[in-house]
Formats: structure tokens, C-alpha cells, sequence
């Protein structure tokens, strides 16, 4: 796919959607044009499978136990306060003459993000039913697992 939606697929064409480490790093706009999308093409009681990083990878990033894509990115993650009352905490990264061909195509809606139980309960709610969400799943525990059904 591109990285900005629409999936060039049909309504409803899927029984299983999953994807890895894309939540990770969109904010919330982006985000939210995702989530409509993913739910269009998924038939009406399919599952997904997607990714974000909760509570273990904030707590790791805020302690400074891990540089994203720049210290001054980490910084200003350091800057924000507890994620279960923020929901969502996203910054930028910082795409330099270094690093621009990591990025192809990619603007200011790609950084790094953590998101709350609450608030993924909350907010993807709109757009699927959240049918739960394990912690540490997946690359060396950094990422929940959010697991979805659409209606």
C-alpha cells in the first residue's frame, strides 16, 4: 500500500487484516483516515490484528532507555506526561539531509506514537469493536497487539 489510504481494494474483501508497526508512527489524523479505511475493506465481522505501542514502550522512551529517530524526537516524547492521561502521545520525526531516504514520501504525520488502553478502547471503538488488547506481543515486547472485529 501507499502511505496515505485509500487500500486499492473493494469494500468489504477481507475475513483477516493485520498489519505491524504502523500505529507505531502515525498521528492522529493520519491515524483515524487508517482505521476508516482498514474497516471498509473488511468484511462485516472480520478480525484485525494491528499494533501500537502501549504503556512497556512509553515507559522505556520516557526513561531514556532508547533513542527513536533522534535524541531531540525523544526529548520532546520525555516532555509529555502520564499516556493514560494524554491517550495519545505523538512527535515527529526529525527527517534530515541524513536520514531523508529512510523516509520516501513521508511527511510530518510520521513519528513515533504510544497510545492508552483507554484510549484505543475509546476512540477505535468509532470505527470497530475492540476485542481486546495484549501487551509485549510482538517485536521483543515493544508492541500491543490490538485485536478488532468490524461490523
Amino acid at each position: 500500500s501507499g502511505y496515505r489510504p485509500p487500500l486499492p481494494y473493494e469494500d468489504d474483501q477481507f475475513d483477516l487484516v493485520y498489519n505491524i508497526s504502523i500505529f507505531t508512527h502515525l498521528n492522529e489524523q493520519m491515524q483515524f483516515e487508517w482505521l476508516k479505511d482498514l474497516a471498509r475493506v473488511m468484511k462485516p465481522g472480520a478480525i484485525g490484528l494491528f499494533t501500537v505501542h502501549g504503556h512497556h514502550a512509553y515507559g522505556e522512551a520516557t526513561s531514556g532507555a532508547f533513542v527513536s529517530n533522534s535524541r531531540q524526537c525523544m526529548e520532546r516524547v520525555q516532555s509529555h506526561g502520564d499516556l493514560d492521561d494524554e491517550g495519545i502521545v505523538y512527535e515527529p520525526y526529525e527527517i534530515s539531509n541524513w536520514n531523508q531516504g529512510d523516509f520516501p514520501g513521508i511527511d510530518d504525520t510520521f513519528g513515533i506514537t504510544f497510545h492508552s488502553p483507554d484510549y484505543v478502547n475509546e476512540r477505535w471503538a468509532e470505527h470497530f469493536d475492540v476485542l481486546g488488547i495484549e501487551p509485549q506481543t510482538i517485536s521483543d515486547g515493544w508492541q500491543d497487539t490490538v485485536v478488532v472485529r468490524a461490523r
